[in-house]
């Protein structure tokens, strides 16, 4: 069977919409979170998807993940603290504007290496990279002939993605990845496909 990965982010929250950091903490989903929870639930049973869902269990993704289970009877679901988006520290739950008037030094300083510059009470992209790197040969090796969906974060997942794929973890960087948009990646010959959930394939 050439089993696929299928990397996927939460639904649209209130924080997203208001443009606040979450990293650790949490907001509900908005109504638009939640048809896009749907789309994903009905993307993966086209697809014929059998496996098993890793979610991260901040309560965002979690939600996502268990409207997608209850669609999709072929699904396991399983939680994994790995899965966590970074943390921001001090700067979760702030808005661009109060960022930029209580701790713009230290968020000039994470911009510019990410990688080896944590936020306060927070984490750097290294440690992003080592949480990835143990969840994924975990993974692999435990569900190698069936089909695995993340449920989780955009910047964890994009961390994963280029894990996968082989990638030096600073292309990371070059990725953005929207509520509505699923890296298919298939094992065996290794490939990457980008798609959008609602969008007939």
């Amino acid at each position: 069977m050439n089993s696929r990965i299928y990397i996927c982010r939460h639904g649209q929250t209130v924080w997203n919409v208001e443009e606040r950091k979450q990293g650790h903490l949490d907001s509900p989903l908005t109504y638009e979170g939640v048809k896009q929870a749907r789309s994903l639930a009905a993307y993966l049973r086209r697809d014929g998807v059998k496996g098993t869902i890793y979610s991260s269990p901040l309560g965002r993704a979690f939600r996502s993940a268990s409207i997608v289970q209850e669609q999709n009877e072929n699904l396991e679901l399983k939680i994994d603290e790995r899965l966590k988006e970074i943390s921001f520290g001090i700067l979760e739950s702030l808005t661009k504007e109060e960022i930029e008037k209580k701790h713009k030094a230290i968020y000039e300083g994470f911009c510019i290496d990410p990688f080896n510059c944590p936020l306060p009470m927070g984490e750097s992209y290294n440690h992003l990279y080592q949480r990835a790197s143990s969840f994924l040969k975990e993974m692999i090796g435990d569900d190698e002939h069936r089909d695995i969906v993340i449920i989780a974060h955009e910047d964890i997942n994009k961390m994963l993605t280029v894990t996968l794929l082989g990638l030096d973890i600073r292309e990371c960087m070059k990725i953005e990845q929207p509520h509505d948009i699923v890296y298919k990646i298939r094992r065996s010959p290794l490939a990457l496909f980008p798609e959008q959930i609602n969008q007939p394939h």
